[in-house]
C-alpha cells in the first residue's frame, strides 16, 4: 500500500539474550529512514514468535537476566501486531532449540517471562501500544512429554492459545486477540498439517488480512478468525502464572505441589519459584503450596482467556498505583503527584496528615521512591495516598514498609498524568473548581458565568520552575470544555503548583464568552500526551 517495509532480522545475533535482542531492536528502529532520508519517528512493528518477545523486552527496556529495566521514554512504535508470540514461554522450548539463553528464557514459567509479565505495577501493558494478537489453533496443546486430553485445537503446534493470547494486557478487549486455523509455522515440532501463521503467500491469507485492516485502521479484522470469548478453549479456561512472597518481600524457599481450585488444578514449576498451568479452568478460589514451614493458601481470581500473572504475598501487599485524583487510562504516573497506593494489609491502624511539611511516617507506615521519603497524607489497611517525589524519572521502585513486613514495587514515570479531583471524591461527576473571587465551589447551583475566572485543581502536572512567587508547570497542559465531538481549548493563565500545598496543581483560566453552557459542561486536561479523567463543569 505504498508503505516502506524493514526487516530485523534477530538471527544475526545469535545465541545472545531476549535482552540484548531487544537492545539491539531499539538502536535499529532509532536509525530508520524514510524514503526521503528522513528519521523515521513512527513505526508500525509486525513480530512472529519470539520476535513479540524481542518487541516486548525493548518497550520494557529489560536490560538483563537480574531484572533491571531501563524504559525508553518514547518507544516509536505505533501499531504492534504480535503473530503467535510464545508472551509466557513455550512447554517446546524445555527441550531445547539450541538458541542458548534464548531457549532458556523461553520455557514457561522461566524468571524472563514473570519479569517480562510483571515489571510495571505488576504487569506489562505494553506502554500502552495500540496492540493485537494473532493466535493459531490447529494442533492440540503439547507440554514436554504428552498431549492435554481435551485440548484438541489449543495451539499452533509450538505456542498455546493461552500464551499466544493478549489477555495478559491490561488495556487489551477480547477483540485484540484473534484466533485461526494456522500452524506455527510449516516446520511446527509436533504435527501440524495447517498453513502456516506467518507465511502470508496470498490475499486471501487471513493473517495477511488481519494485519493489512488493522495497520490501516479500517475494521475487516474484526471480523477475521475469532476471539478468546467465542472459543471452546480460551472462553473456559485461563493460563496461570504465579509467584509466593513472604511479609519482607522476598522469595519463599522450598515450595512445591502448587494447585489451585477445584478440583485442584496442579501447577508446574522450573525453579521453584515461579509456578504455572496453561490451561486452567476459569474460576475465583483458592491457591495453595506446601512449604518447609507449613502450608501457604490465598484467594485467586482468574478470568478466562488467556494468561493472569499474579504475586501470592502475605500483608503488607500492594495491588496497584494510580493518581489520587482519579482513574486515567494508563499504568503511568508523574513526578510531584498525589498518589492512592492500593493493596491489603498496607497499615494496621489509621491514620490522616492535616499539615504541612507532610510526614514521612504515618500510622506505622513509611513508603520512599528510589530512597527518597514519600509525604503521606492518608494510610489505611486498603489504601495510602502519598506525594511522589520531584527530579525522578524513568522506571522507580517505590518501598514499603510497615510494622507487618515490607514489599517492592515497580511504577513508571512518564513526564506528566494529569487527573483532575472532583467534589465527591470519585473522579466523576462535578470538577473540583472554585470561583476565583469568591473561593466558593463552582456547582450547578453556583456556575460559572462566561468570562469569569477559575481554579481549577488536579494533579500530575510533573516538574515545576519558580516564576515570581509562584511554581509553574514546566510543560504546559491544555485544557478543554464541551464533549469529545465539540471540544474547545481554554486559554490558561496559570498551571502549577497550587500555593501552600505537595503535589496539588491547579489551572487558572476564564471561561470564553462563547463556552458551552449546561449543568454538565466536560472539561479535561491533557499533558505529555496523556490525557486526564474526564469531569464536568456547570456554565450558566
Amino acid at each position: 500500500d505504498g508503505a516502506t517495509v524493514y526487516f530485523f532480522n534477530n538471527c544475526l545475533d545469535p545465541g545472545v539474550s531476549i535482552e540484548k535482542l531487544g537492545q539491539d531492536f531499539g538502536a535499529w528502529l532509532a536509525k530508520l529512514k524514510d524514503a526521503s532520508g528522513n528519521p523515521v519517528t513512527t513505526a508500525d512493528v509486525v513480530a512472529h514468535s519470539m520476535g513479540g518477545l524481542i518487541v516486548r523486552s525493548y518497550l520494557a527496556g529489560k536490560q538483563d537476566a537480574s531484572g533491571s529495566f531501563d524504559p525508553p521514554s518514547a518507544p516509536p512504535i505505533g501499531k504492534l501486531v504480535l503473530i503467535a508470540a510464545p508472551n509466557f514461554g513455550t512447554p517446546v522450548a524445555s527441550l531445547g532449540f539450541g538458541l542458548g539463553a534464548q531457549t532458556a528464557e523461553m520455557v514457561p514459567g522461566s524468571q524472563f517471562v514473570w519479569d517480562l509479565a510483571t515489571w510495571n505495577q505488576g504487569l506489562d501493558d505494553l506502554r500502552g501500544v495500540n496492540s493485537l494478537a494473532i493466535v493459531g489453533d490447529a494442533a492440540p496443546f503439547f507440554d514436554s512429554n504428552h498431549s492435554i486430553p481435551g485440548l484438541s485445537a489449543a495451539s499452533d503446534g509450538i505456542v498455546s492459545l493461552a500464551s499466544a493470547s493478549l489477555a495478559f494486557s491490561p488495556t487489551a478487549t477480547d477483540a485484540l486477540t484473534r484466533i485461526v486455523p494456522y500452524c506455527h509455522t510449516s516446520l511446527s515440532f509436533f504435527p501440524c498439517s495447517a498453513p502456516s501463521i506467518a507465511n502470508v503467500d496470498s490475499p486471501s491469507h487471513l493473517t495477511g488480512e488481519i494485519v493489512r485492516s488493522f495497520l490501516a485502521g479500517t475494521s475487516d479484522w474484526r471480523s477475521i478468525g475469532h476471539t478468546p470469548s467465542q472459543d471452546p478453549v480460551l472462553s473456559k479456561n485461563s493460563g496461570s502464572l504465579v509467584e509466593f512472597e513472604d511479609a519482607s518481600g522476598g522469595l519463599i524457599p522450598g515450595l512445591n505441589q502448587v494447585s489451585f481450585g477445584v478440583p485442584p488444578y496442579n501447577y508446574a514449576t522450573t525453579d521453584h519459584t515461579q509456578f504455572f498451568n496453561e490451561f486452567v479452568p476459569a474460576q475465583s478460589g483458592t491457591v495453595k503450596a506446601a512449604s518447609p514451614t507449613g502450608p501457604l493458601s490465598a484467594s485467586l481470581a482468574l478470568p478466562a482467556g488467556g494468561y493472569h500473572p499474579a504475586l501470592v504475598k502475605a500483608f503488607p501487599a500492594i495491588a496497584r498505583v494510580q493518581p489520587a485524583a482519579g482513574f486515567v487510562d494508563t499504568y503511568e504516573l508523574a513526578p510531584g503527584s498525589i498518589v492512592s497506593i492500593y493493596g491489603q494489609g498496607l497499615a494496621a491502624s489509621v491514620g490522616n496528615a492535616m499539615v504541612q511539611p507532610l510526614p514521612t511516617e504515618l500510622a506505622g507506615v513509611s513508603v520512599t521512591a528510589n530512597g527518597q521519603p514519600m509525604g503521606l497524607i492518608y494510610a489505611a489497611g486498603a489504601q495510602i495516598n502519598a506525594v511522589l517525589p520531584s527530579g525522578i524519572t524513568g522506571l522507580v521502585q517505590l518501598e514499603l514498609k510497615s510494622s507487618t513486613g515490607a514489599q517492592s514495587w515497580n511504577v513508571l514515570l512518564a513526564p506528566a498524568v494529569p487527573a483532575l479531583f472532583t467534589q465527591d471524591s470519585t473522579g466523576t461527576g462535578a470538577a473540583t473548581v472554585l470561583h476565583a473571587e469568591t473561593s466558593q465551589p463552582v456547582t450547578s447551583a453556583n456556575p460559572a458565568v462566561p468570562s469569569e475566572f477559575l481554579e481549577l485543581y488536579l494533579t500530575g502536572l510533573g516538574e515545576t520552575q519558580p516564576s515570581g512567587d509562584l511554581q509553574v508547570a514546566i510543560l504546559p497542559p491544555t485544557l478543554t470544555l464541551g464533549s469529545f465531538s465539540s471540544q474547545q481549548q481554554v486559554p490558561i493563565a496559570f498551571a502549577g503548583l497550587a500555593p501552600g500545598f505537595s503535589g496539588l496543581d491547579q489551572i487558572d483560566f476564564q471561561v470564553p464568552a462563547n463556552a458551552p453552557s449546561g449543568s454538565s459542561v466536560p472539561i479535561q486536561v491533557s499533558s505529555a500526551g496523556f490525557a486526564s479523567n474526564v469531569a464536568t463543569v456547570a456554565i450558566r
